[in-house]
């Protein structure tokens, strides 16, 4: 599955970096945001080059749940080294930015924990799920509504 555009830094970190990798499945990479805004801020990277979320089809779906899975599991390994509590589900932010707020045009998720450390700017506006920001479930549950659009015999 995995594609490569030249000059794509997301590509170059997939396919080159390997040092940067932290954790990797079949279809995604995760690593450590280079600006990060909250004490855990990881990007989960598609190994196929998709352009933005707006570009993701009902075909993706499974890819953008292993983005999901790969990044939960990776925090709770992470918490459970450091001696940490398990994730507490309403401090953990995952999605994806969309249209103008989106740097590289690469499918990367974010995922930020605790969002309790974030500062008000990253938390309340940024990163606020919405318009310019959807949580991967949002993302996962739209899929799905298309895919049983798409499977709906009538």
């Amino acid at each position: 599955m995995a594609t490569a555009v030249r000059g794509c830094v997301f590509c170059s970190i997939i396919h080159g970096q390997r040092d940067k990798h932290l954790k990797a499945s079949e279809n995604a990479v995760l690593i450590q945001d280079r600006s990060p805004h909250a004490p855990h801020h990881y990007l989960i990277l598609s190994k196929l080059h998709i352009n933005q979320p707006s570009d993701l089809t009902v075909v993706d779906l499974p890819l953008v749940k292993e983005m999901d899975l790969l990044g939960r599991d990776y925090l709770r390994e992470t918490l459970k080294e450091k001696g940490e509590a398990d994730t507490v589900e309403g401090m953990l932010r995952m999605g994806f930015h969309c249209s103008r707020f989106v740097t590289v045009r690469h499918l990367h998720m974010h995922l930020l924990y605790p969002t309790r450390e974030m500062s008000f700017l990253y938390r309340s506006i940024i990163f606020r799920p919405g318009r310019f920001f959807k949580t991967t479930k949002n993302v996962i549950e739209n899929l799905e509504k298309k895919k049983n659009a798409d499977n709906r015999t009538d």
